[in-house]
């Protein structure tokens, strides 16, 4: 979608995802308030999807979730069979940002030991954003691939109960900011 302006209240849900994995949402907007869910979790065995939200330099508000994780809802805790890592949330070209909204944001792996997914958020004239890989509730035992060039750097990397693999494609590492 490519609004100017986008409100999620309490209550509505976007969500995509099915077995096939989390699938893809991505809205457009000058600003906007985030107060319920946008989901694009997958299911078991198939990996989390992706949630895009660019902004054209306003603000990004709201108390909601973004969810690109993996549900394991149903499944017998006995069963360990189903890996799928968790998604990507990209948010750019944001004024102000809600703390909320990247605190509970959620990109967990299957709960049997996949590899969360990540957070990547970026302000309106940045050249290099801000790196989240975060597992709640779930002892991890994937990493997280993350690569680094000259072209694709970050201000901050925060890792929380997960691990993570850096890839570099350069040897400069003092560009890298963790």
């Amino acid at each position: 979608w490519g609004l100017e302006k986008i409100d999620m209240h309490c209550g509505f849900v976007l969500h995509v995802g099915s077995w096939n994995g989390g699938g893809l949402v991505q809205v457009t907007a000058l600003n906007m308030t985030i107060n319920g869910n946008i989901t694009a979790r997958g299911y078991l065995g198939s990996s989390g999807g992706g949630i895009n939200l660019k902004l054209r330099g306003g603000s990004l508000q709201g108390d909601g979730l973004l969810d690109v994780g993996v549900s394991w809802d149903g499944a017998s805790a006995d069963y360990n069979g189903y890996r799928a890592g968790g998604g990507r949330i990209s948010i750019d070209g944001y004024s102000s940002i809600s703390e909320t909204l990247l605190s509970k944001a959620g990109m967990n792996g299957a709960k049997w030991g996949s590899a969360p997914g990540t957070l990547f958020h970026r302000a309106s004239g940045e050249t290099d954003g801000h790196l989240v890989v975060r597992a709640v509730g779930y002892t991890v035992l994937a990493s997280t691939p993350v690569l680094v060039t000259e072209n694709i750097r970050f201000l901050t990397m925060t890792i929380t109960d997960a691990k993570v693999v850096v890839y570099q494609e350069y040897e400069d590492l003092s560009l890298i900011h963790i």
